[in-house]
C-alpha cells in the first residue's frame, strides 16, 4: 500500500514537471531563448501562458518538453549561462537572476528552477539598469545607468560583486558575443581597441565569425585583430539607416561562399564572395524587397512573401542564379526582428516567425509544404516515398547518396535492399546461418559449421561435431580433451597452430604437462633447466636465481649467467685468468711481467725470463746483493745473508729480532711476533703455542669485541651515576668500573707468557685505565726527557707503566688538587653563602649530581697515586742523577700523603656520628654519599667501603706491581683477597639494597673464578710439552674471556634491575595506596546499607508470606557475603601475603 501510494505521489509530480510533446506549429508568445549547448528552446506558449523548455531536433521535432511555471518574461535582452548542467537565466532590469537544475527536472523532482536575488555588489547599479552577461569563460556586470556606465569582469559569478576594479565609459553596448564600451570591445576577458577607417560607431553587429564578418552601421565589413587592435581589412557600404539592414546567412556553396544584402539606393539585392567582398552579378529573377522583416531564409532557399527562390552559383561565369519556384503560398510569413539584425531565432528548419499578428514557432518545411531536400516525391516533411537521382531510398525512408553497411543499392527501385545471403532484423541486415560477414559480404562458413567468423574460424558445430581451434571434427585429437562441444587442450597448456604444448614453466612427460624446476620456463625435464622465467637468471648448474652467484655475471641477453671478465668455466667455478687477480669478485691485472699475483700490487709468480723481488715484482735480472734461487723463479740473499729493510745484510746475533741495525747486526730494532723491545733486547710478551681454535682472525674479532663492550661499560658507568644519582644516594659505578679495568690490566705485568688471543683481549683495556683517559691532565708530562721515561721490564711497558713518578702520578695530583678546589666551593656556596635560593640549588646540585662525582673521581686519583708510587718503589733503585732522585722523592712523599690522608678521611666519616651544627648539611650529603647506603648495624658494615678501597686500590696493586715476577704469589694473594671480601659480603650484608649485595657477591665470586682460572692458564702455559696442552689452554681461554666481559657487563646489568626494581615498588606503593582508598570509601558507603539490613534481618519472620520470606532470605546471603568481602579487604591490607590461610580461618 505504501509503495502504490508513492507511486502515485511521483506520477502527479511528474505530470506538474512534464507536458505532452509539443508539436509543431506551436503559437507563442514573447521572445525565445535557444539553448544551444543542449538544442533547446525556453518558449511561452499561446495556449496557456507557460513557459517549456523542449528538446529539438534539426528536422523540427520536440523530443521532450518541461513546464517552468513561474519562470519570468524573456525578451531579446534575456541572458543566459549553463555550467553544471543548470541554466543561469540574467534579465534585464529585473533586482533577481533564476536557475534550471537540468538533472532536477528531467528527473521528475521539483524545486529545479529557482529565483535568487543578486548579491550586494562592491559597485552597485539601479537594477532598471543591470545586465549579466556571460561571454565564454568571463562574466561581465554591465550598468547602462546614463550617469554610471560601468562594466566589472571575473572568472566566475560569484566575483562579480566582489571584485574591486570597474571599467567607466560614456556609451556601452552588448551583443550575444562581444560588449562594445566607447572605442573598446570586450569579449571573453579580451580587450580590443576599435580602430576603424570610417567613423566609429558602437552599431557592430556579428555576421559570421568564422569569416569574421561584421555589420558596422551599414557597412558590411571584414574585420583583423592584431595585437588587441580590431580594424576593419574590407568592407561594402550598402547604403542603409543602421537599423534598417538585411543581410542573409552565408551561403555554402562546393567551391564559394556567398552573402545576400539588400541596398536601400539601388533598391535590389547585392550578392557578394565572403573571402573577398567581391560582388557577384546574378542572373534569373531578381529577389523582391516587401520590408526588412519578411525575409526567412533555410541553406540555400530564401522565402518572401508568397513565393520561395532558389540561389544557385554557376561556377562557368562567376555568376548568381536566382529561380523562383511557380508554388503560391496562401500564408505569408515573416520575421519578428530583422534576419540576423536582432536575432530572430531560426535553427535548421524550425524558425519563430509571425503570421499576421500572431507569432508562430513553425517548420519551414511543413509551412511552405515542400519535401526535405533530396526527395522527389514525400508522405510528410519527414517520410520520403521517392528519392531523387541519385539518392536511395534507406529503410527509415531518408534519402542517402549512399546504402549504409550489410545494405546494397537496388537502382531499378532506387532504394536499399538487404545484401546477399542476409535478411533484414531491426533495421540491420546481419547473415544468414552458415555464412560470415567478411568486408560487408556473406560469405559461407566452414564444412559442418553452424556459426563462424571466417572460413577458417567456426565458432558453433553443427550436431555430433566438437569445435577444434575453429574446426569442426568428430572426435578430439592427442593432447586435447572434450569439454562438452569443444575440443580443450589438456591442462597446463595453450593452444598454438591447432596443437597444445605445454605452458612455460612445464614439461611433456609421457602426454602430461609437469611442472619445471622452480622460476623455470622452459626445461628438458623436471630437473634440468634451458631457460629462466622473467627476472631470473640460469646457472652453469641448469637452475633459475634472482640474481648470480659470486664470480658470474649476467650474458648480453640478461637471461644466462656467464663468467665474469677475464676469467673462464672451471668445475662451475670462473677463477681469474693467468695475469688477473680476484679483487672484491673483480678479475684485475696483475703487475707488469707477473703471472699470478696477491693484489694488484703485489706479485706471487712472474711470468717466465723474469724473477720476482722482495718488493713482490717481477724484474729482469736480480739486484744487487741478491742472487737467483734454485727454482730460478725469485730474487733471495744469499746462506750467509739474512733480508733487512729491503736489502741482504748480515744475519742478526740478537735472539727473537726480525729486523736489527744495518750498520750493526748487534742492535735490535724490531722483534718477532710475540715479542716486545726492551733495553735492545728481545722479550717474550705473549705466547704462541699453534692454537686450533683461536687464528689471527679470532684473536682480531676477540680484541674489537672487548674494545666496543669496554667503551659501552665506560659510557654506562656514567650514564649509571647520572640517573642512579635522583633515585637513590648510593653511586659507585665510575670508581667500580675504573677499578675493574685497572684489575686487568695488571694481569700483564705477571712475569709470564700468557696466550695470545688473552694478551689481545687485555690490550685495548689499557687505553680504558683512569691514568690514560684523564692523561691530558697531566701538566708534567711534557717536561719529562725521553731518557727519563724507563720501564722496569717489556711487560711494564706494554701496561704503559713507567717508572717516573711525574708521568704516572701527575694525572692523579692534577685530579684530586681540581677536586679539592670543586669541593671547598661546594662547600662555601653550601654552609657561608646567606643567599637561601642560591645556597638551596647549590646544596639540590651537590647532593644529586655533584658530590658522587667528586667521591669517586677523588678514589679515582688516590688508585692513579698508589699504583705511581708502587712503580716508583720497584725502580728505586735504579741510578738517577741527585735533581731527579730529588723531584722523584718529593712527589713520592706527596703521593703517599695525600694517599694516607684520603684513607684516614673515608674512615672519619664513616665512624663520625655527627658534625657542627653550622657545616652540618655539607659534612652529612658527604658521609651519606660516601656511605653508599650501607647498613650501620654493626661496624664491619659500616666500614665496608673503607674495607673495600683499601684492598681494590691499594692491597691488589701493590700485590701485583710488587710480586709482578713471580706469577703464583700475587694470583694466590688476590684469590685470597676475593674469597675474603666475599664471606664478609655474605656474611655482613653491608648494603641496605638487596640487589647491591647481590652485585658485590657476584662480582667477587666473578673475580674469584678469574683469578683461579688464570692461575691455572699460567701453569699450563709454562709447561715445555706446551703442546700436548693446548687444547686445556683454548678451553680455559675460553673460560677467562668470558669471565672478563661478563664482569665488564655485569654493572650496566646491576643498573636496569635497579630501575626495574624502583619502578615495581613504585607501582605497588601506589596500587596499595589506591586499596587502602578504596577501603575507606568501601567502609563509608556500605555502612548505611549494613545498618539498613540489619534491621529486617533480625525481624520474626514466621508471620511473613512465602514470598517475604524468600526475600529475606537473598537479603540475608547478600548481607552475609558483604561482611564477608569488608573483613577480606581489610584482613589482606593489614596481612599481606597472608590472605589464604586467613580465608580459611574464615
Amino acid at each position: 500500500m505504501k509503495i502504490n501510494f508513492l507511486l502515485v505521489t511521483f506520477i502527479i509530480e511528474l505530470h506538474v514537471i512534464t507536458k505532452g510533446l509539443d508539436v509543431l506549429p506551436i503559437q507563442i508568445q514573447n521572445d525565445i531563448i535557444f539553448i544551444q549547448e543542449t538544442n533547446s528552446l525556453i518558449y511561452q506558449a499561446q495556449s496557456d501562458s507557460t513557459y517549456r523548455y523542449s528538446n529539438i531536433n534539426k528536422i523540427g521535432v520536440i523530443l521532450s518538453t518541461y513546464l517552468l511555471n513561474g519562470l519570468n518574461n524573456i525578451d531579446i535582452h534575456t541572458k543566459y549561462y549553463l555550467v553544471n548542467d543548470v541554466i543561469y537565466l540574467f534579465y534585464y532590469g529585473i533586482t533577481s537572476y533564476q536557475t534550471i537544475d537540468l538533472n532536477l527536472m528531467t528527473t521528475g523532482q521539483s524545486g529545479y528552477l529557482k529565483t535568487l536575488s543578486y548579491p550586494t555588489a562592491t559597485y552597485p547599479c539601479t537594477i532598471s539598469n543591470l545586465q549579466i552577461q556571460n561571454i565564454g569563460t568571463r562574466f561581465y556586470y554591465l550598468c547602462f545607468d546614463s550617469s554610471n556606465i560601468f562594466l566589472v569582469q571575473s572568472s566566475t559569478f560569484q566575483k562579480l560583486f566582489t571584485t574591486s576594479t570597474k571599467t567607466s565609459g560614456k556609451i556601452m553596448k552588448s551583443e550575444k558575443t562581444y560588449i562594445i564600451l566607447d572605442d573598446y570591445l570586450y569579449t571573453n576577458g579580451t580587450i580590443y581597441d576599435i580602430q576603424l577607417s570610417f567613423p566609429n560607431t558602437q552599431n557592430i553587429l556579428l555576421i559570421n565569425m568564422q569569416w569574421s564578418l561584421y555589420l558596422i552601421d551599414d557597412y558590411l565589413t571584414k574585420v583583423q585583430i592584431i595585437d588587441s587592435t580590431f580594424k576593419d581589412n574590407k568592407y561594402i557600404k550598402l547604403n542603409n539607416s543602421p537599423n534598417s539592414n538585411l543581410v542573409s546567412d552565408v551561403i555554402e556553396f562546393q567551391t564559394i561562399f556567398i552573402i545576400i544584402a539588400y541596398d536601400s539606393q539601388r533598391k535590389a539585392f547585392r550578392y557578394f564572395n565572403v573571402e573577398n567582398l567581391q560582388e557577384l552579378q546574378s542572373t534569373g529573377v531578381n529577389l523582391p524587397f516587401i520590408d526588412y522583416q519578411t525575409f526567412l531564409q533555410y541553406q540555400e532557399k530564401i522565402f518572401i512573401g508568397q513565393y520561395s527562390y532558389q540561389i544557385a552559383y554557376i561556377s562557368s561565369n562567376n555568376q548568381v542564379q536566382v529561380t523562383q519556384n511557380p508554388q503560391v503560398f496562401s500564408q505569408i510569413y515573416k520575421l519578428p526582428y530583422t534576419h540576423l539584425v536582432n536575432y530572430a531565432f531560426s535553427y535548421f528548419v524550425t524558425f519563430q516567425a509571425m503570421l499576421g499578428s500572431n507569432q508562430y514557432l513553425i517548420n519551414i518545411y511543413q509551412a511552405y509544404n515542400f519535401c526535405i531536400p533530396q526527395c522527389q516525391i514525400c508522405a510528410s516533411m519527414t517520410t520520403c516515398q521517392m528519392c531523387q537521382s541519385p539518392y536511395y531510398l534507406d529503410i527509415q525512408f531518408q534519402c542517402i547518396d549512399k546504402c549504409p553497411n550489410q545494405f546494397v543499392s537496388d537502382n531499378t527501385n532506387i532504394i536499399c535492399i538487404c545484401r546477399p545471403n542476409s535478411s533484414l532484423q531491426n533495421q540491420a541486415c546481419p547473415c544468414n546461418t552458415t555464412f560470415f560477414d567478411s568486408n560487408g559480404s556473406c560469405l559461407s562458413c566452414p564444412q559442418n559449421c553452424l556459426t563462424c567468423t571466417s572460413q577458417k574460424n567456426c565458432q558453433v558445430c553443427q550436431t555430433s561435431y566438437l569445435n577444434l581451434d575453429g574446426t569442426c571434427v568428430q572426435s578430439c585429437p592427442n593432447h586435447f580433451i572434450k569439454d562438452q562441444n569443444k575440443c580443450i587442450c589438456r591442462l597446463n597448456s595453450t593452444l598454438q597452430n591447432s596443437s597444445c604444448p605445454c605452458n612455460d614453466g612445464y614439461v611433456d612427460i609421457n602426454d602430461i604437462c609437469q611442472p619445471c624446476p622452480p622460476n623455470c620456463k622452459i626445461c628438458n625435464n623436471q630437473l634440468v633447466c634451458t631457460a629462466c622465467a622473467q627476472n631470473y637468471y640460469l646457472t652453469v648448474q641448469e637452475t633459475c636465481v634472482l640474481s648470480c652467484p659470486p664470480l658470474f655475471i649476467p650474458d648480453a641477453t640478461n637471461t644466462k649467467c656467464t663468467c665474469r671478465l677475464n676469467s673462464n668455466l672451471q668445475n662451475q667455478q670462473c677463477p681469474c685468468n693467468s695475469g688477473y687477480v680476484d679483487i672484491n669478485n673483480v678479475c684485475m691485472q696483475c703487475p707488469a711481467n707477473c703471472k699470478e699475483c696477491a693484489s694488484q700490487s703485489v706479485c706471487k709468480v712472474c711470468a717466465q725470463d723474469f724473477y720476482l723481488s722482495v718488493q713482490q715484482t717481477c724484474v729482469s735480472s736480480c739486484p744487487e746483493t741478491f742472487i737467483i734461487d734454485s727454482t730460478s723463479t725469485k730474487c733471495v740473499c744469499d746462506v750467509n745473508k739474512i733480508l733487512q729493510n729491503g736489502t741482504c745484510s748480515d744475519k742478526c746475533n740478537s735472539n727473537n729480532c726480525q729486523t736489527c741495525d744495518k750498520n750493526n747486526n748487534q742492535i735490535c730494532t724490531v722483534c718477532n711476533p710475540g715479542f716486545d723491545l726492551y733495553g735492545q733486547i728481545c722479550q717474550q710478551v705473549y705466547l704462541n703455542y699453534g692454537s686450533q681454535i683461536f687464528s689471527s682472525d679470532k684473536i682480531e674479532q676477540i680484541h674489537q669485541q672487548t674494545q666496543i663492550i669496554s667503551e659501552g661499560a665506560q659510557y654506562s658507568s656514567i650514564l649509571q651515576n647520572f640517573l642512579q644519582s635522583f633515585i637513590s644516594s648510593s653511586s659507585f659505578s665510575i670508581a667500580q668500573n675504573s677499578i675493574n679495568v685497572q684489575k686487568f690490566v695488571f694481569i700483564l705485568l705477571v712475569d709470564t707468557n700468557l696466550p695470545q688471543q688473552i694478551y689481545s683481549l687485555l690490550q685495548p683495556l689499557k687505553e680504558k685505565t683512569p691514568s690514560q683517559q684523564m692523561k691530558y691532565l697531566n701538566l708534567f708530562q711534557s717536561a719529562a726527557h725521553e731518557s727519563q721515561v724507563q720501564y722496569s721490564s717489556a711487560r711494564f711497558k706494554s701496561a704503559d707503566l713507567a717508572s717516573y713518578i711525574l708521568l704516572n702520578n701527575g694525572t692523579g695530583i692534577i685530579l684530586f688538587i681540581i677536586l679539592m678546589i670543586s669541593m671547598t666551593l661546594s662547600f662555601i656556596l653550601i654552609q657561608k653563602v646567606k643567599h637561601k635560593n642560591v645556597q638551596y640549588i647549590c646544596k639540590k646540585a651537590y647532593e644529586i649530581i655533584i658530590c658522587s662525582l667528586i667521591i669517586q673521581y677523588i678514589q679515582i686519583s688516590v688508585f692513579i697515586l698508589v699504583i705511581g708510587i708502587n712503580s716508583q718503589l720497584i725502580y728505586y733503585i735504579k741510578g738517577l742523577s741527585a735533581f731527579e732522585l730529588g723531584v722523584e722523592i718529593t712527589f713520592l712523599i706527596i703521593s703517599i700523603m695525600i694517599t694516607a690522608v684520603f684513607y684516614y678521611k673515608i674512615y672519619f666519616y664513616l665512624n663520625t656520628k655527627s658534625f657542627q651544627s653550622s657545616n652540618k648539611i655539607f659534612f652529612e650529603i658527604t658521609k651519606q654519599k660516601i656511605e653508599n647506603n650501607t647498613r650501620k648495624t654493626s661496624k664491619l658494615s659500616k666500614n665496608f667501603i673503607l674495607i673495600y678501597l683499601i684492598t681494590e686500590t691499594l692491597i691488589i696493586p701493590t700485590c701485583f706491581i710488587q710480586l709482578s715476577q713471580n706469577y703464583f704469589a700475587p694470583c694466590i694473594i688476590a684469590i685470597t683477597i676475593s674469597m675474603v671480601q666475599l664471606v664478609l659480603v655474605v656474611y655482613s650484608m653491608p648494603f641496605q639494597s638487596k640487589l647491591t649485595n647481590a652485585y658485590f657477591i657476584v662480582n667477587y665470586i666473578l673475580w674469584n673464578f678469574f683469578y683461579i682460572f688464570f692461575l691455572i692458564l699460567v701453569m699450563y702455559s709454562q709447561k715445555k710439552d706446551i703442546i700436548q696442552y693446548r687444547d686445556i689452554i683454548d678451553i680455559i681461554s675460553y673460560i677467562i674471556i668470558i669471565i672478563i666481559l661478563t664482569i665488564l657487563i655485569e654493572q650496566p646489568i646491576y643498573f636496569l634491575l635497579l630501575i626495574i626494581t624502583k619502578l615495581y615498588h613504585y607501582f605497588k606503593q601506589k596500587s596499595k595506596v589506591n586499596q587502602e582508598l578504596e577501603l575507606e570509601y568501601f567502609q563509608k558507603k556500605s555502612q548505611h546499607s549494613l545498618d539498613l539490613q540489619q534491621k529486617f534481618l533480625f525481624y520474626p519472620k514466621q508471620h511473613l508470606s512465602r514470598k517475604v520470606r524468600e526475600s529475606f532470605s537473598q537479603l540475608e546471603v547478600r548481607y552475609t557475603n558483604q561482611l564477608y568481602n569488608l573483613a577480606l579487604k581489610k584482613i589482606w591490607i593489614k596481612s599481606g601475603n597472608q590472605n589464604q590461610q586467613i580465608n580459611k580461618n574464615i
